[in-house]
């Protein structure tokens, strides 16, 4: 029994110095490529003939005015495309929306960082149509059935932050509708977000001033706009080091080039100016109040995923000296 319990106690020792040899900070993501698969459309029991499609919504007022697509069914004489069953229309039936122009609309957010975006199409239209990626058309004028041949490099068009993809259907009577599958992907830090069909298209930013000076209006920002300038408040004694979303110690967002990608509260981080006495030194003795949380503790609560190493690696190394010792009396005795 000493002996095994000698190695359990060496085994423990040495599990306490692999554990403060590993590293404490959190690593960032690696970019990683993020897919984005878009049907029109798919009838399943939840979503059956003749209800809204839940992923897609459409205009015939060239975006003036949105609301839901319908899975209007398979039984188009050109038949689907593979992964779909049904096809989709700005009203619940074939026979509806004649002679009109519909646009069917997807919104998502690529973080900063992203690269390689590109889009892979195969469409049935009745009667004609194109793809759009923010206002620029990436597929040219297609009529009846078409498929991309391979990915469309979309890097020139797309944008950090809110995307808008449209795909135009221009009917000439008879049936309408159309039918799609299109796969999107890009290299990103984080995965694609899509926003739901016919969200705002407006995010309130608003702030937390966390004790600072005056008050800051709330922001509305406006999907596919530029990168937000955020304000830079004052506070008397502090200096400001930025914004963090929704909480002191969530994510520090870029000041000068901010997109939001929902709905947010930013509160503001401060640097306590150390106080200078007569002698013209400094007094850090002061206590930061309560409520104030400094950048650099902000820093240290984003990055720090352990404890302190030294008196793990002290503790460690005693347990080892103890260790040995113990087993050096056991095989004496």
């Amino acid at each position: 029994m000493k002996r095994i319990s000698s190695a359990i106690y060496f085994t423990i020792a040495l599990s306490l110095l692999v554990g403060v040899s590993m590293p404490s900070a959190a690593q960032a993501a690696e970019p990683t490529v993020q897919t984005l698969e878009i049907y029109g459309g798919i009838i399943d029991e939840n979503h059956p003939l003749n209800s809204e499609d839940q992923y897609t919504e459409v205009s015939t007022d060239l975006g003036v005015t949105w609301h839901p697509a319908y899975l209007v069914g398979g039984n188009h004489p050109w038949g689907n495309v593979a992964g779909t069953n049904s096809w989709l229309n700005c009203a619940p039936s074939f026979f509806d929306c004649l002679n009109v122009r519909s646009d069917y609309r997807y919104r998502f957010y690529l973080a900063p960082g992203w690269s390689a975006s590109n889009l892979v199409a195969d469409m049935k239209i009745d009667n004609y149509g194109w793809i759009s990626l923010n206002g620029t058309d990436i597929s040219g004028e297609q009529a009846g059935q078409w498929n991309s041949g391979g990915p469309i490099a979309l890097e020139e068009l797309t944008h950090t932050g809110w995307n808008e993809l449209h795909v135009v259907l221009v009917d000439q009577g008879g049936w309408a509708g159309i039918n799609f599958h299109l796969t999107y992907t890009v290299t990103s830090p984080e995965p694609i977000k899509v926003l739901e069909p016919r969200a705002p298209s407006t995010l309130a930013v608003d702030f937390n001033l966390e004790g600072g000076d005056g008050s800051v209006d709330p922001i509305s920002y406006t999907l596919g706009a530029p990168a937000l300038t955020l304000p830079a408040p004052t506070r008397d004694g502090f200096t400001f080091q930025g914004w963090a979303k929704d909480s002191l110690d969530g994510l520090i967002v870029d000041s000068e080039q901010y997109i939001p990608d929902a709905a947010v509260t930013l509160h503001a981080i401060w640097d306590k100016i150390p106080a200078i006495d007569d002698k013209g030194t400094t007094d850090d003795s002061t206590d930061i109040p309560v409520e104030t949380t400094t950048s650099e503790q902000v820093k240290r609560t984003l990055a720090e995923t352990g404890l302190d190493p030294m008196p793990i690696s002290l503790l460690a190394f005693g347990l080892v000296l103890a260790g040995v010792l113990l087993i050096r009396k056991t095989k004496r005795s």
